[in-house]
């Protein structure tokens, strides 16, 4: 019983084996295709065993066997090695194609293990002069098999089979090779399969008996024998020893299977075999053969061509040919749309040649220039492993994608790059992402970018993404640019870059690239170099390996991180990896903003700082440290007690917080950054009768009344404060009267204030934490902040001007903008002073023949609005203009108008602001209140809930609403 159930289970090993036919509905009409490695072998040196494409029944090639001069016992053979577990139970047929050139047909032998140690050690002998009887009443040596056609199996003469099953006949070979009738015939041990299954013909083989091989063989016992041997079938599935065969047989559309085995050769999946699929099992290795003379070079000569449309290569070992010295490899080529390569493990010919003549490449696709009109659009590389073949430690080049005549998008994500690598990825196309890799290289000689962008023809690049990727060890991390090249609209953001010599160089074009949200740690030279001196390069919000900031001498003299060359806008940066502040959505910035003089200067933060840095000796510490003087180094003053507490021994840890100040005297002159703080804070002072030393607690300068109005008055309603001094130490010097002329307190100084009466509290501004846009995270809702006004630049904005006022015109935004659960992906701004938020797809209303919001609200109460200031006006004298500032990352729409009843004689100055994260902010800067003409309105009307939020605006007054909008 037990011997029963082990050959259950191993005949379904055996059907799931060789079971490669895929099942598809009766309509489908996709046909899977089958290659196995099978062995081509030889005994003695005159035999032959090679594949051919002189004959072929199906596909391009066939099994060439010749058995050479007559020697008895010369053979060549197709040898099966059958999956481990296989039984005898588990053939149910086998058959194949052969054209016969001379002499006897091919027999088949299965190699049995009547033992049961894994080795084979007889064989049950399937042939042509057994099947059927007749052949061997023909007589010796002449049995009637045809030549010079194809006949499957044994049917050559009409006589034979044209399958082995169940009913065919074999011999053992251990035994006598008979006569199967006479003298001797009866030591002669032969039967049918079914009766050797049965074991009814020798005790020695039944179905539990382990099968090891088939092998397909043609010998010379009598005469010299030639033939071709195509179409292999077990248990009807047809195996194809070579991949190209399979594919060559194979239509647009169809499955090509391989299973575990190495084939050595170049493969081609030509134009008009669209969606074909080649799959392989573990352990299915391409071996590459053609190879170039390095004196050839660009010349190609492709490992594995695709040419076909939609075509895919998945699971397979994808090996190079071994390095020769002189000689490189092309590897994969490709040259066509909707290609998708994943789940390879690309091992790619290295070189030992230190001047790299003999550099190999991975994978390429072919250049317009090569081949006009190519089109890669569409092309997918996920999920693949790459690294080198041979022991040379001078490197290959893994990836290389040439300019072609396609606009759509390709993708190279989530592949792993390890080993002797010179160069990782190189784009010199448009419209490419670049994902999720991590790209590592051993080089220590010649070695080059991680990831490249340029395109070597100068032309221009655009809607480039390189981000979530892991680059090590390299020349350059990211390199982007050429000189003279121009870029637009390429992003670098998420990356981890370590341990290059550069982590991102800008060669051109800077003002086209934004690198943010990415890690630089322990790059030797830059951690951003920004070659083009005639444009900045945005590059805030990155970490630089350590909070203090970057390196940069000139304007953080105390960062201790990655250093940034001139020309690269850094601040603020981030005091944590990326990861984390975009997980946590808090601003970790910091940013150099306190200049210290020699000698004594008052200073105070203007925001909770980071829990590393909050206290006077973590301060001091920052980075490479503040240039403090030896001795009597800071003061605070103690308002209760009117006296100074000097910042020593036990009192180094004097907290440093936001509404308070202390004096720093300086051995030289330094600068001190200002690190956000991530704990939720609402800053305040006591304030006590007398004298108090305070800072400002906003991060923006505001008018001396308004940063004391909550000390205007104090309790029990009397006066609070009288005066404000400035004192001149670094800092601008005046005196406030509390009726006087309006004065402006400014960060990071200190300020004296007298109190007539007290105690009572300081409130400030700049509440903590912070979201990355720089919006309060506390709550959400409507702000008034501090007036800012963005400066739009007219040549580089949307820009209009007209003569009237029913206008407007649809901008698309670099990001979703979410409002109320919706991804708004367009704007259509109106020169009445709103804009109308439109999701992927949605047309927008006709909405500029309307004076005010409520009338159009009325009319078309299923759309969204944002309402700067909303009445009915005229651009004829001025205009308005959409702009996206990268280095803030924000949208700016700007109007500069009057109101039509007003003869466009006064005009209006305001904004609106979008941010990434939803909030919204309005910039009012000047208005003609007189003569508005209708009834004016700013808010934001959402279709949910119908109704219009209302804003209040001034002259000169900012309000933001921060966090996506909830109605």
């Amino acid at each position: 019983m037990k011997k029963k159930i082990i050959s259950i289970m191993l005949t379904l090993i055996l059907v799931l084996s060789f079971s490669l036919v895929t099942v598809t509905p009766v309509a489908a009409v996709p046909v899977t295709f089958n290659v196995y490695p099978l062995e081509l072998t030889t005994k003695n040196v005159d035999s032959t065993a090679e594949w051919s494409t002189a004959q072929a029944s199906t596909g391009s090639y066939s099994a060439h066997l010749d058995t050479g001069a007559v020697a008895a016992g010369d053979e060549a053979r197709i040898v099966v090695n059958m999956p481990s577990g296989t039984t005898l139970s588990s053939l149910s047929s086998i058959s194949w194609q052969e054209y016969l050139v001379v002499g006897y047909p091919p027999h088949v032998d299965v190699k049995v293990d009547t033992n049961g140690d894994g080795t084979a050690d007889d064989a049950l002998v399937f042939e042509y002069a057994y099947n059927a009887e007749v052949h061997c009443a023909s007589g010796w040596p002449t049995y009637g098999a045809l030549t010079g056609a194809w006949y499957q199996t044994f049917s050559d003469d009409g006589e034979g089979p044209i399958v082995i099953d169940d009913t065919a006949n074999a011999w053992l070979s251990s035994g006598p090779p008979g006569p199967l009738t006479g003298a001797g015939s009866e030591n002669f041990i032969y039967g049918t399969l079914a009766e050797w299954k049965a074991g009814t013909v020798d005790v020695s083989v039944d179905g539990d008996t382990f099968v090891t091989a088939l092998e397909i063989e043609l010998d010379n016992w009598v005469v010299n024998s030639e033939a071709y041997v195509d179409d292999i079938t077990i248990n009807g599935a047809v195996y194809y020893g070579c991949i190209q065969d399979a594919i060559d047989a194979a239509s647009a559309g169809d499955m090509v299977n391989v299973t575990a085995g190495t084939y050595s050769e170049d493969i081609n999946i030509p134009a008009g075999k669209d969606n074909l699929n080649l799959v392989g099992a573990a352990g299915a290795t391409i071996k590459g053969v053609a190879m170039t003379i390095s004196t050839s070079w660009p010349v190609v000569a492709a490992n594995i061509e695709i040419l076909a449309q939609g075509a895919a290569i998945s699971g397979f070992a994808i090996q190079g040919p071994d390095p020769v010295a002189g000689y490189y490899s092309s590897g994969m080529i490709i040259g066509a749309s909707d290609v998708e390569i994943s789940g390879n493990a690309f091992e790619i010919t290295n070189t030992d040649d230190d001047v790299l003549n003999d550099v190999s490449q991975g994978l390429q696709t072919y250049s317009k220039a090569a081949v006009p009109g190519v089109d890669i659009s569409g092309l997918n590389i996920h999920g693949n492993t790459f690294t080198h073949l041979g022991s040379g430690d001078n490197g290959f080049e893994a990836m290389y994608i040439n300019p072609d005549e396609g606009t759509g998008p390709i993708t190279i994500a989530d592949n792993t790059f390890s080993g002797y690598i010179v160069r990782g990825i190189t784009t010199e196309r448009s419209n490419t992402i670049i994902s999720g890799n991590s790209i590592s290289t051993d080089v220590t000689s010649i070695v080059l970018s991680g990831i490249m962008a340029r395109n070597g023809l100068l032309e221009t690049q655009a809607a480039i993404t390189i981000t979530g990727n892991t680059i090590e060890n390299f020349a350059q991390g990211i390199r982007t640019g050429a000189a003279g090249q121009t870029l637009t609209n390429v992003t670098i953001e998420e990356n981890t870059l370590t341990a290059n010599d550069v982590g991102v160089k800008i060669y051109d074009s800077a003002n086209g690239v934004t690198v943010k949200y990415n890690n630089f740690i322990g790059n030797t030279t830059y951690g951003v170099e920004n070659a083009d001196t005639a444009n900045s390069l945005g590059a805030i919000k990155n970490f630089w390996g350590d909070i203090s900031g970057p390196e940069c001498e000139a304007t953080n003299p105390g960062g201790t991180g990655d250093m940034v060359s001139a020309d690269v806008s850094y601040i603020p940066w981030l005091t944590r990896d990326f990861q984390t502040a975009l997980d946590d959505n808090i601003a970790y910035f910091g940013e150099p903003t306190v200049s210290l003089i020699t000698g004594w200067n008052k200073f105070s933060t203007p925001i909770a700082l980071d829990a590393g840095c909050d206290t006077w000796d973590e301060y001091v510490a920052l980075g490479d440290g503040l240039n403090i003087h030896a001795t009597s180094p800071a003061y605070a003053f103690d308002g209760a007690t009117q006296d100074w507490l000097p910042l020593i021994g036990e009192d180094a840890d004097y907290a440093l917080k936001p509404c308070d100040a202390i004096y720093v005297r300086m051995a030289a002159p330094d600068t001190a950054a200002i690190l956000y703080g991530s704990d939720p804070s609402t800053p305040t002072k006591e304030i006590y009768q007398g004298w108090n030393l305070v800072g400002l607690a906003s991060l923006d300068s505001m008018p001396t009344n308004s940063a004391l109005t909550s000390l205007y008055m104090v309790t029990g309603d009397i006066t609070g404060y009288s005066m404000v001094v400035s004192p001149p130490l670094a800092q601008p010097a005046w005196n406030f009267i509390r009726a006087g002329a309006p004065t402006v307190m400014l960060p990071t100084y200190g300020y004296w204030v007298f109190m007539e009466n007290g105690p009572d509290t300081l409130a400030g501004f700049s509440f903590t934490p912070r979201s990355l846009s720089g919006v309060p995270l506390l709550a959400a809702g409507l702000w008034s902040v501090t007036f800012d006004w963005y400066e739009v630049t007219p040549s580089s904005a949307y820009y209009v001007t007209d003569d009237g006022s029913d206008y407007s015109f649809t901008y698309t935004l670099p990001w979703t903008f979410p409002f109320t659960g919706k991804d708004i992906t367009d704007i259509e701004v109106s020169a009445e002073g709103y804009i109308e938020l439109l999701e992927s797809g949605e047309t927008a209303e006709n909405c500029c023949d309307y004076g005010t919001m409520w009338e159009f609200k009325d009319d078309y109460p299923t759309a969204d609005f944002i309402v700067a200031w909303c009445d009915d006006l005229v651009t004829g004298d001025g205009y308005y203009a959409v702009e996206y500032d990268a280095i803030s990352d924000k949208v700016i729409i700007h109007w500069v108008t009057s109101v039509c009843c007003d003869l466009e004689s006064n005009l209006n100055y305001f904004q609106l602001w979008l941010f990434p994260d939803g909030s919204i902010q309005w910039n009012y800067k000047e208005f003609n209140w007189e003569t508005l003409c209708c009834g004016v309105v700013s808010g934001i009307y959402d279709s949910l809930s119908g109704s219009i939020l209302n804003i209040y605006y001034s002259a000169e007054e900012s309000y933001l609403y921060a966090g996506e909008y909830l109605p």
